[in-house]
Protein backbone atom coordinates (compact mmCIF):
# COMPACT_ATOMS: atom_id res chain seq x y z
CA UNK A 1 0.00 0.00 0.00
CA UNK A 2 0.71 3.54 -0.58
CA UNK A 3 2.16 5.89 2.65
CA UNK A 4 -0.01 8.54 3.55
CA UNK A 5 2.28 11.87 3.63
CA UNK A 6 3.02 13.02 6.86
CA UNK A 7 1.82 17.54 7.23
CA UNK A 8 4.07 19.01 9.04
CA UNK A 9 3.01 21.33 11.59
CA UNK A 10 2.07 25.93 10.80
CA UNK A 11 4.99 27.89 11.49
CA UNK A 12 2.32 30.22 11.74
CA UNK A 13 0.62 30.44 15.61
CA UNK A 14 -2.89 29.88 15.83
CA UNK A 15 -5.09 33.09 16.12
CA UNK A 16 -7.37 33.69 18.95
CA UNK A 17 -10.70 34.47 18.13
CA UNK A 18 -11.69 38.41 18.91
CA UNK A 19 -12.38 39.58 22.30
CA UNK A 20 -12.52 43.27 21.28
CA UNK A 21 -16.67 42.59 21.42
CA UNK A 22 -18.49 41.81 24.25
CA UNK A 23 -20.30 38.47 24.33
CA UNK A 24 -23.92 39.06 24.00
CA UNK A 25 -26.16 36.66 26.11
CA UNK A 26 -29.03 34.67 24.69
CA UNK A 27 -32.18 36.80 24.09
CA UNK A 28 -34.61 35.26 26.63
CA UNK A 29 -37.55 37.66 25.24
CA UNK A 30 -38.52 39.20 28.22
CA UNK A 31 -37.28 42.20 29.84
CA UNK A 32 -34.72 42.28 32.64
CA UNK A 33 -35.87 43.09 35.91
CA UNK A 34 -34.56 45.84 38.30
CA UNK A 35 -32.95 44.58 41.42
CA UNK A 36 -34.62 44.18 44.01
CA UNK A 37 -33.57 46.40 47.02
CA UNK A 38 -31.18 45.25 49.73
CA UNK A 39 -33.27 47.44 52.08
CA UNK A 40 -36.18 45.35 54.11
CA UNK A 41 -39.89 46.23 53.61
CA UNK A 42 -41.13 49.22 55.75
CA UNK A 43 -44.02 48.45 57.72
CA UNK A 44 -47.33 50.44 56.89
CA UNK A 45 -47.62 54.23 58.54
CA UNK A 46 -51.41 54.03 58.82
CA UNK A 47 -52.87 51.68 62.27
CA UNK A 48 -55.14 48.97 61.59
CA UNK A 49 -58.92 49.46 61.10
CA UNK A 50 -60.23 48.57 65.10
CA UNK A 51 -63.14 46.58 64.66
CA UNK A 52 -66.72 48.65 65.10
CA UNK A 53 -68.53 47.52 67.98
CA UNK A 54 -71.89 48.04 67.98
CA UNK A 55 -73.19 51.05 69.90
CA UNK A 56 -75.65 50.31 72.61
CA UNK A 57 -78.78 52.28 71.96
CA UNK A 58 -82.16 52.04 73.72
CA UNK A 59 -84.97 52.95 70.74
CA UNK A 60 -86.82 53.95 73.52
CA UNK A 61 -84.79 56.55 75.37
CA UNK A 62 -83.18 57.86 72.21
CA UNK A 63 -86.26 58.35 70.18
CA UNK A 64 -89.23 60.32 70.36
CA UNK A 65 -92.83 58.91 69.89
CA UNK A 66 -94.86 61.10 67.45
CA UNK A 67 -98.30 62.00 68.07
CA UNK A 68 -101.05 59.30 68.30
CA UNK A 69 -103.72 57.56 70.03
CA UNK A 70 -101.59 54.79 71.43
CA UNK A 71 -103.32 51.44 72.57
CA UNK A 72 -101.75 48.66 74.36
CA UNK A 73 -103.17 44.75 74.39
CA UNK A 74 -101.51 42.66 76.93
CA UNK A 75 -101.48 39.58 76.99
CA UNK A 76 -101.88 38.84 81.16
CA UNK A 77 -102.49 34.50 80.65
CA UNK A 78 -100.74 31.84 82.93
CA UNK A 79 -97.91 31.23 80.42
CA UNK A 80 -96.78 34.07 80.56
CA UNK A 81 -95.11 33.45 83.93
CA UNK A 82 -94.36 29.85 82.83
CA UNK A 83 -92.47 27.92 81.39
CA UNK A 84 -91.38 27.23 78.59
CA UNK A 85 -91.98 30.97 77.58
CA UNK A 86 -91.46 32.41 81.06
CA UNK A 87 -88.46 34.52 80.84
CA UNK A 88 -89.30 36.65 84.21
CA UNK A 89 -91.98 38.02 85.89
CA UNK A 90 -95.54 40.01 84.32
CA UNK A 91 -94.39 43.24 86.13
CA UNK A 92 -90.13 42.87 85.20
CA UNK A 93 -90.79 42.30 81.59
CA UNK A 94 -94.37 42.74 79.92
CA UNK A 95 -95.10 45.91 82.37
CA UNK A 96 -91.29 46.96 82.19
CA UNK A 97 -91.65 47.32 78.60
CA UNK A 98 -94.63 49.29 78.40
CA UNK A 99 -93.47 51.69 80.73
CA UNK A 100 -90.36 52.10 78.28
CA UNK A 101 -92.25 53.07 75.42
CA UNK A 102 -94.83 55.53 77.57
CA UNK A 103 -91.55 56.82 78.53
CA UNK A 104 -90.90 58.26 75.44
CA UNK A 105 -94.22 59.39 74.56
CA UNK A 106 -95.13 62.86 73.95
CA UNK A 107 -98.33 62.53 76.29
CA UNK A 108 -100.29 65.19 76.17
CA UNK A 109 -103.84 66.77 75.46
CA UNK A 110 -102.40 67.51 71.59
CA UNK A 111 -100.14 64.72 71.90
CA UNK A 112 -100.08 61.00 72.56
CA UNK A 113 -103.18 59.47 74.08
CA UNK A 114 -102.59 56.14 75.87
CA UNK A 115 -105.22 53.82 76.66
CA UNK A 116 -104.78 49.57 77.89
CA UNK A 117 -106.69 46.53 77.26
CA UNK A 118 -105.58 43.19 79.24
CA UNK A 119 -106.64 39.82 77.86
CA UNK A 120 -106.61 36.47 79.15
CA UNK A 121 -109.66 34.35 79.67
CA UNK A 122 -112.90 36.04 78.04
CA UNK A 123 -114.52 37.01 81.73
CA UNK A 124 -110.77 38.42 82.58
CA UNK A 125 -110.45 40.32 79.34
CA UNK A 126 -111.33 44.10 79.91
CA UNK A 127 -110.57 47.58 79.53
CA UNK A 128 -107.62 48.79 82.38
CA UNK A 129 -107.81 52.56 81.17
CA UNK A 130 -109.12 54.51 77.98
CA UNK A 131 -107.57 56.92 75.60
CA UNK A 132 -108.77 59.59 77.84
CA UNK A 133 -108.70 58.78 81.19
CA UNK A 134 -105.39 60.80 82.05
CA UNK A 135 -102.59 63.33 79.39
CA UNK A 136 -99.83 63.28 82.34
CA UNK A 137 -97.19 61.14 81.35
CA UNK A 138 -96.30 60.48 85.55
CA UNK A 139 -100.16 59.16 85.84
CA UNK A 140 -100.07 56.53 83.23
CA UNK A 141 -96.81 55.63 84.25
CA UNK A 142 -98.56 54.81 87.49
CA UNK A 143 -101.81 52.85 85.97
CA UNK A 144 -99.26 50.91 83.72
CA UNK A 145 -97.77 49.49 87.04
CA UNK A 146 -101.34 49.35 88.64
CA UNK A 147 -102.29 46.39 86.19
CA UNK A 148 -102.49 43.08 87.59
CA UNK A 149 -101.74 39.57 86.48
CA UNK A 150 -105.09 37.89 86.09
CA UNK A 151 -103.55 34.59 84.47
CA UNK A 152 -106.05 32.74 82.27
CA UNK A 153 -105.99 31.09 78.77
CA UNK A 154 -104.94 33.60 75.85
CA UNK A 155 -108.41 34.99 74.16
CA UNK A 156 -106.74 36.87 71.48
CA UNK A 157 -110.03 37.67 69.61
CA UNK A 158 -111.46 38.94 72.43
CA UNK A 159 -109.09 41.53 73.69
CA UNK A 160 -109.58 42.57 69.96
CA UNK A 161 -113.14 43.17 69.98
CA UNK A 162 -112.78 44.87 73.58
CA UNK A 163 -110.59 46.87 71.61
CA UNK A 164 -112.98 47.65 69.05
CA UNK A 165 -115.99 48.13 70.94
CA UNK A 166 -114.56 50.16 74.01
CA UNK A 167 -111.72 51.96 73.04
CA UNK A 168 -112.42 52.59 68.92
CA UNK A 169 -115.02 54.96 69.85
CA UNK A 170 -115.76 58.49 71.32
CA UNK A 171 -116.65 57.41 74.51
CA UNK A 172 -113.12 55.24 74.76
CA UNK A 173 -111.25 58.39 73.84
CA UNK A 174 -110.42 57.84 69.92
CA UNK A 175 -109.79 61.28 68.38
CA UNK A 176 -111.66 61.90 64.68
CA UNK A 177 -108.73 60.32 61.70
CA UNK A 178 -106.48 63.27 61.29
CA UNK A 179 -103.61 63.29 59.18
CA UNK A 180 -101.11 64.05 61.93
CA UNK A 181 -102.17 61.77 64.41
CA UNK A 182 -102.16 57.67 63.65
CA UNK A 183 -103.98 55.13 65.82
CA UNK A 184 -101.72 52.30 66.62
CA UNK A 185 -102.35 49.18 68.38
CA UNK A 186 -99.53 47.29 70.23
CA UNK A 187 -100.23 43.84 70.85
CA UNK A 188 -98.18 42.38 73.57
CA UNK A 189 -98.14 38.46 73.57
CA UNK A 190 -96.20 35.06 73.98
CA UNK A 191 -98.63 32.70 72.09
CA UNK A 192 -100.95 31.56 69.73
CA UNK A 193 -104.55 31.91 70.57
CA UNK A 194 -106.15 29.46 72.74
CA UNK A 195 -108.95 29.33 70.24
CA UNK A 196 -111.01 31.56 67.34
CA UNK A 197 -108.31 32.39 65.14
CA UNK A 198 -110.46 33.54 62.30
CA UNK A 199 -112.57 35.22 64.31
CA UNK A 200 -109.49 37.50 65.42
CA UNK A 201 -108.11 37.86 62.08
CA UNK A 202 -111.57 39.12 61.66
CA UNK A 203 -111.90 41.37 64.24
CA UNK A 204 -108.45 42.42 63.44
CA UNK A 205 -109.23 43.85 59.65
CA UNK A 206 -112.26 45.53 61.06
CA UNK A 207 -109.63 47.56 63.01
CA UNK A 208 -107.68 48.38 60.16
CA UNK A 209 -110.75 49.91 58.28
CA UNK A 210 -111.27 51.86 61.10
CA UNK A 211 -107.62 53.29 60.65
CA UNK A 212 -105.32 51.57 63.44
CA UNK A 213 -101.85 50.48 62.61
CA UNK A 214 -101.35 46.82 64.67
CA UNK A 215 -98.45 46.52 65.92
CA UNK A 216 -97.26 42.63 66.85
CA UNK A 217 -94.50 41.78 69.81
CA UNK A 218 -95.09 38.13 70.50
CA UNK A 219 -92.60 36.26 72.08
CA UNK A 220 -92.53 32.20 72.59
CA UNK A 221 -92.13 28.41 71.34
CA UNK A 222 -94.02 27.40 68.55
CA UNK A 223 -95.81 30.66 67.37
CA UNK A 224 -97.54 30.51 64.13
CA UNK A 225 -95.98 33.52 62.22
CA UNK A 226 -98.38 33.16 59.30
CA UNK A 227 -101.43 34.55 61.84
CA UNK A 228 -99.34 37.34 63.58
CA UNK A 229 -98.37 38.14 60.04
CA UNK A 230 -101.64 38.68 59.11
CA UNK A 231 -103.23 39.93 62.16
CA UNK A 232 -100.13 42.66 61.52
Amino acid sequence: SSAVPTISPSTHPTESPSTNSPTKQPSTGFPTRSPTSALPTAQPSIAPTAPTVAPSIDPCAEQRIDPMDLIFMIDRSTSIESPPNAIGTFENNVLAFVSRIVSSADVSPEGTHIGAVGFSSASRTNILFPLNQTFNKSDVLDLVQEIPYVRGLTFTHTGLQVVRDELVTESGGIRPLSPGIDRVLVLLTDGNPSTAQAEALSIADTLKNDGVFIVVFAVGNGLDLSFFGSLA
